[in-house]
């Protein structure tokens, strides 16, 4: 007889990136001759704030999980580039807030197993994505729709071995 479960979850997380510490250096780095990175210290931390819904179904030992969700990044950290010192061929690269961005969306995930030595998940991502903010005076939003997708295989050569 097969079994199957279903589970329903709502959840909220707030995330906090931890900032690489060469993002608040605040001197100059040469990372090659057309290349400098200054960092920001005043930059504030980037954070996440997330709202997911999921739908798991399993069936003995296969699982169809879709996630619907919606992400709010504040404080965005952005990488800025242009010019160093009136030398066109010198790139600067700094860090700022930029604004924040959000992405609606929703993930799907089936994991199989065709025979007892072979086991895949298929997973597919598509969500809205929209940036709003503005650097220096300059408004920068944009928006874009966008998709991914994955396949993982693993295969069991013995109790104790896979190969993926």
């Amino acid at each position: 007889m097969k079994q199957s479960s279903l589970q329903v979850m709502a959840s909220y997380t707030r995330r906090l990136p931890r900032t690489r510490g060469w993002y608040l250096e605040p001197f100059y780095t040469w990372r090659d001759a057309f290349n400098i990175r200054i960092g920001n210290p005043n930059l504030e931390p980037e954070y996440i704030d997330s709202y997911e819904l999921s739908y798991q179904k399993k069936f003995t030992q296969n699982v169809l999980s879709v996630d619907l969700y919606y992400r709010i990044t504040n404080n965005k950290i952005e990488w800025v580039r242009g010019i160093y010192d009136d030398q066109p061929n010198v790139l600067l690269t700094t860090f700022e807030n930029g604004g924040k961005d959000y992405s609606l969306g929703t993930e799907k995930m089936l994991g199989f197993d065709p025979t007892s030595w072979w086991h895949f998940d298929n997973m597919g991502n598509l969500y809205d994505y929209k940036q709003r903010g503005e650097l220096y005076g300059r408004d920068y939003s944009s928006s874009s729709f966008n998709w991914n997708a994955r396949l993982n295989n693993d295969f069991r050569i013995t109790p104790s071995t896979r190969v993926q």
